[in-house]
């Protein structure tokens, strides 16, 4: 999965713990992209293609944008 933005922009978090449905962990990313300083845009571009995904993509889709820690 690549990263939607060039350059790749990442937002610090994980979704670990996060209620493993797809509206709950595309929230969780867009608080963590919010908190980071990402323009609600950006954040909702993310999280529209992410909505396009099967699970499995979603979760990828996701943690491209993501630098766990």
């Amino acid at each position: 999965m690549d990263n939607l933005f060039n350059p790749p922009q990442k937002a610090f978090g994980h979704l670990e713990g996060v209620n493993g449905n797809a509206n709950s962990l595309i929230a969780r990313f867009k608080e963590l992209a919010r908190n980071d300083g990402w323009s609600r845009e950006d954040a909702q571009k993310v999280a529209d293609e992410a909505r396009t995904k099967d699970y499995k993509g979603l979760i990828d889709l996701l943690n491209e944008h993501l630098f766990w820690y």
